[in-house]
């Protein structure tokens, strides 16, 4: 289908390495603050691709407005 997974997250590298290896992730990007994100995925956009991002907190939202589709994931709090 052509689709590339990238891992951006502002966790440490090696950690995040760790994660996209046991995911099968294509390329990981690590140590992002969340302008270092936004930036990566308006160049994605910029490339032509479209973008599908999944964040999980209010760092990702600025990223997740400017993908092609944002999903955000929610915790409920019990």
């Amino acid at each position: 289908m052509g689709i590339r997974t990238i891992l951006l997250t502002g966790d440490a590298k090696s950690i995040a390495e760790k994660v996209g290896r046991e995911l099968g992730i294509d390329e990981v990007e690590a140590e992002l603050l969340p302008d270092q994100k936004l930036e990566r995925i308006k160049a994605l956009i910029s490339e032509g691709r479209k973008v599908a991002m999944v964040g999980d907190g209010v760092n990702d939202a600025p990223a997740l407005m400017h993908a092609n589709a944002g999903i955000a994931m929610v915790r409920e709090r019990t």
